[in-house]
Formats: C-alpha cells, structure tokens, sequence
C-alpha cells in the first residue's frame, strides 16, 4: 500500500522511488525513447546548448532512466555517465550504451567524487518534492568550477498547471503521491550556487504535440560562474511563455 507522500521521509522517498520504477521500466522506457521524444529533445538541445563546445565534456545524465539524453551527449563527442535510483532503469541504460557508466545510486547521494562533471542534465526534479533543494546541493557538489546544469521541468504557475495536478493526483498508475511541478524562481531563490544564463518556456504549440502526455516546460541552463552568453531563441519559444508553458 503506498504511503501518502506528506509523510515521507528522504528514506522512504528513495524506496517508493526505486520500487516504482523498477516495476515501470520497460513502459517508462518505451515512453520516453520514441523517436519523437528523441527528435524533440536534439531539436531543444540544439537550441540551448548548441554554442556549447561538448566534445570531450563530462557530461552526468541524472535520473536518467534508459538514457533519453545521453544520445544526443554522446553524439556530439561528450563522455556521458548515467546515475538513477532505478536498477532495471540503469540496466536499460548498460545495455543501450556500453560504453557508458552508470550508477545505481539517488540523486541526494549520487556517489561520484565532488567536482567530476562538466555539464548535468536533468529534466526529473519533480519527482523529489520536497527534496528538491537538496537534490540541486548535490548536482552543485558534482559540478566543476564552471559548471553548467541543464535543467527541464513541468513549471507551475502555467495555465495547464491546474489540469496537471488533477492529473497526478488521480492517476496513481502514472504518478507517485509526491510528485508535482517545479516552481523555478523558488527553487533556483532556495540553491544560490546557480546563476540563470538563458530559459525556455514550452507547451500548448510544440511541447504538448510530441511528449503527447509527457509536457514540460521551463528549460534552463544555469552556471555557478554565470558565464557570458546569450542563446538566441526559436520562433516557437518567442510564443510561450511561464504562463502559457505546460
């Protein structure tokens, strides 16, 4: 019987976690590797981290499941590892990429030695509430001086937020009890290691019609050195905005 997620402690959190998506990995995985799902993502990354020189980066595809990011990494020469709390998620991953490690760990205690990333993706945060913060301390941990985290959540306070708690709350076979939407200025207020270099708001127009019911939104890259760069904006993003995003 699960528990309700008021009263999770980080342990408990870690086992639901864990039971869940091992029982979930195969459907999770056939989800979130579709070919669209893939072609959205480099689409996306191209945007927002194309200025990016990414070969022979290390690059830490957290949560990563099978390894929805870790191709587009890999593709563009980085040295990618994985990490999720996932078991039969990380096997997914050993056998999708070989040539990758992957650690079979939670993203509150990943671990990797400090400093061992040059760039972390993550686009799953919204399943620690109320863990969040710590989960941003240990990214900020794993980064070098330098560092960049690529972060893309579901974003509160969006027209669609309001159809999106109806719907985590009343399909358990899709949502834990704990999971919500991120709120970035809270979040990024409450981990002050991280400066905001650029955002992506999504949704309604392209997010919805290619993640069919997987929306997100509130793509951000953030630096702890707060670099300068600017990334140009699609004509597409220029129609959204945190209001209208899912």
């Amino acid at each position: 019987m699960m528990k309700q997620a008021p009263s999770w402690c980080r342990e408990t959190l870690e086992s639901e976690q864990r039971s869940y998506y091992n029982s979930l990995a195969a459907i999770y995985d056939r989800h979130y590797h579709s070919d669209l799902a893939n072609a959205y993502r480099a689409w996306l990354y191209d945007d927002v981290v194309g200025h990016l020189e990414l070969a022979k980066l290390k690059v830490l595809d957290a949560m990563c499941g099978g390894g929805e990011s870790t191709s587009y990494f890999l593709g563009h020469g980085a040295v990618v590892s994985g990490q999720d709390i996932s078991q039969a998620q990380c096997e997914l991953y050993r056998r999708r990429y070989p040539q990758c490690a992957v650690e079979p760990s939670s993203i509150l205690n990943t671990g990797y030695p400090d400093a061992s990333f040059d760039l972390v993706v993550v686009e799953s945060l919204h399943h620690l509430h109320p863990y969040t913060i710590d989960a941003m301390h240990e990214i900020s941990r794993l980064l070098k001086p330098g560092g960049h985290l690529l972060l893309w959540e579901p974003c509160s306070g969006s027209i669609t937020d309001l159809a999106r708690k109806a719907w985590y709350r009343l399909d358990r076979r899709c949502f834990l009890p704990n999971e919500a939407t991120i709120n970035p200025a809270k979040l990024l207020g409450a981990s002050s290691e991280f400066e905001i270099i650029s955002e992506r708001y999504g949704g309604i127009l392209n997010f919805s019609s290619f993640f069919r019911a997987c929306i997100f939104a509130s793509l951000r890259i953030l630096s702890d050195t707060m670099p300068q760069c600017v990334c140009p904006s699609s004509i597409m993003n220029s129609l959204n905005s945190r209001i209208r995003a899912c």
